[in-house]
């Protein structure tokens, strides 16, 4: 009766936590390529859930930010044709022969048509990026900040800390490490390793794999 369980307990010894396959997994694939580190797990822990709340407290006021910037942008730039329509009309004032004056008159209708286009197009721009970005660089964003905002629980992610065992193949030697990780919600892959890494590039980091 002991034989069978002594070959249990080796058999379990040799067992790794399956909670570090996706850390293994990430480890060792170096430019979508597997090496064989000897990846051994030693200390596991959870530090917690990362929801969609906490990436609207980071992505919300870097949003604003920009939607502001933008509409300021958009509110204070003149159009390019408004000066070429008051050289034109400068150049009709001051013209002498009857060709010009023509010529310049014929400026200024081409001006300032160009002109009221440029504001109704920036008058509908303007009534874009207050609403949902439709058709610019912010659209995807607003999108995920919408779905964010409808459900704030919702798993994102989760932030992991591990220590484990590798062996170095330059050096030939082992090396133990402790790393912070994020990982997706079911804790099958890893999104990123977050050591190292500001608050902003884990969370664009997120942002990535999300999209």
């Amino acid at each position: 009766m002991k034989k069978p369980i002594i070959i249990i307990l080796i058999l379990c010894t040799g067992c790794m936590d399956k909670r570090f396959d996706p850390i293994a997994y990430y480890e060792q694939n170096i430019f979508d390529t597997q090496i064989d580190l000897s990846f051994k797990g030693l200390e596991y822990q959870e530090l917690g859930a990362v929801t969609a709340q906490d990436s609207l407290n980071l992505f919300l006021p870097l949003f604003n930010q920009e939607i502001n910037e933008k509409l300021e942008q958009l509110e204070n730039d003149e159009s390019f044709y408004i000066e070429m329509l008051n050289v034109a009309k400068y150049g009709y004032k001051n013209a002498v022969y009857p060709e010009m004056k023509r010529h310049y008159k014929q400026q200024i209708k081409e001006y300032e048509r160009k002109v009221k286009e440029d504001e109704q197009r920036t008058a509908e721009l303007i009534e874009i990026y207050k609403t949902d970005c439709k058709g610019t660089y912010l659209e995807t964003i607003k999108s995920m900040i919408d779905k964010w905002q409808a459900d704030t629980a919702q798993l994102l992610g989760w932030r992991v800390k591990a220590s484990y065992q590798i062996t170095n193949p330059l050096l030939n030697v082992e090396q133990k490490l402790t790393k912070e990780y994020l990982l997706n919600p079911d804790k099958t892959k890893v999104i990123t390793s977050t050591s190292g890494k500001d608050v902003k590039e884990i969370f664009f980091n997120l942002y990535d794999s999300i999209m």
